[in-house]
């Protein structure tokens, strides 16, 4: 594992490949566009909460991870609020 990467954070569970051996880390064009427009759209959703490592410098196109540090003390707050991050009801995704 090396460390300071997206992928270092696999071993955590805030990050994880769909289907790696069909997209290959460093190289880009692995999807079509409307899928593209699909990722980008979940993304949006998810508030910029996660990232997708076709964004990064050396593209990893099968990377989804947190990217948010995470909070220290502080108040919880209920689920769906603004300050929680996106909402993860029924039907949240299209289901």
């Amino acid at each position: 594992m090396r460390r300071n990467l997206a992928e270092s954070n696999q071993s955590s569970g805030t990050a994880v490949q769909i289907r790696p051996g069909s997209y290959p880390s460093g190289v880009r064009g692995g999807f079509y566009p409307l899928e593209v427009l699909t990722i980008r759209d979940i993304l949006a959703d998810c508030e910029g909460v996660v990232r997708w490592g076709g964004d990064d410098r050396v593209p990893d196109e099968s990377l989804f991870y947190v990217d948010v540090a995470p909070t220290t003390g502080g108040s919880r707050t209920s689920p769906g609020s603004s300050a929680s991050g996106p909402s993860l009801r029924a039907g949240a995704w299209g289901a």
